[in-house]
């Protein structure tokens, strides 16, 4: 990815994509600082990856940690307003409203989370099944166990 950033550094695909592997598997501050740096410049005329920018950087926040629960809500309310067929979005962000007492809001953004799941297609080039299982969560394994425990353990 960074090779390809060399090349082009407007690649906006490639900064989500590095992004994500800092985040998910680097698991350093610097990396997150890495990783934040590079999306702050993914351009909003593109709508599906500004959103995925958009809950990276609060999924980074999160894991720095120098994110307050309204801002991260902020980001992630974003991020759904951009991609409002997503299952991580909309995840995160019942996650987060519930932290701060918004029990009730929370389970509506896990219930539209459920209902976004689809199913994996073998038939998806590799690139689309990625993006639909990492960065979108929609087909992601397990996600629909996952959210239905939460929703249970919200009490909704």
């Amino acid at each position: 990815m960074e090779g390809i950033l060399e090349r082009d550094s407007n690649y906006s695909l490639a900064k989500i994509w590095l992004a994500y592997l800092h985040r998910h598997y680097s698991l350093d501050p610097a990396s997150f600082k890495k990783a934040r740096q590079l999306l702050q410049s993914v351009p909003d005329s593109d709508r599906t990856l500004r959103a995925a920018a958009l809950l990276l950087l609060a999924e980074i926040g999160q894991g720095l940690e120098d994110l307050s629960a309204p801002e991260l809500i902020r980001l992630l309310q974003a991020s759904v307003a951009l991609a409002p067929t997503w299952v991580g979005n909309r995840n995160l962000l019942g996650w987060y409203l519930a932290e701060i007492g918004e029990r009730d809001e929370a389970a509506v953004q896990i219930r539209a989370a459920l209902g976004n799941i689809i199913p994996l297609d073998p038939a998806w080039p590799l690139a689309e099944r990625e993006f639909e299982v990492f960065i979108t969560g929609r087909a992601a394994h397990g996600i629909a166990d996952r959210l239905a425990s939460y929703l249970d353990r919200l009490g909704a």
